[in-house]
């Protein structure tokens, strides 16, 4: 592979990484978005089959944005002489995963929020 075809597999890399990250940022707002608006209002099936849903949307985002960074990772070490910076060498897996659960759990405790105090406010 010449450094002309790394950088460009390394942009399409970098492409595909911000549009995962504005699909991840799409599902938490949605999910924050309707929690509040019509969180209070939902029976506990509803929630639990939308926080289902949305479970699997995140789980499925965190398994595809994994295999992305480590395809990177992977292309990286096997290319280091075209590596111009050691930004690239983070542990990009890592990052993503703690990203991804960190988000789904802040959004799931969100929706915890909005109905225990909806519940609160009723008693």
């Amino acid at each position: 592979m010449s450094e002309s075809e790394f950088l460009e597999v390394i942009n399409l890399h970098a492409g595909n990484a911000i549009t995962s990250f504005s699909v991840l940022i799409t599902y938490l707002f949605g999910f924050i978005t309707a929690a509040y608006i019509v969180g209070s209002k939902l029976s506990k099936v509803q929630v639990l089959m939308i926080s289902i849903l949305y479970i699997l949307s995140c789980f499925v985002w965190i398994v595809s944005v994994l295999t992305h960074a480590d395809s990177f990772a992977t292309l990286v070490a096997a290319h280091p002489d075209y590596v111009p910076s050691p930004f690239w060498l983070l542990p990009w897996p890592v990052l993503a995963g703690f990203i991804g659960i960190s988000a789904l759990a802040a959004s799931l405790y969100f929706m915890y929020d909005v109905r225990s105090k909806d519940v609160q406010s009723n008693t």
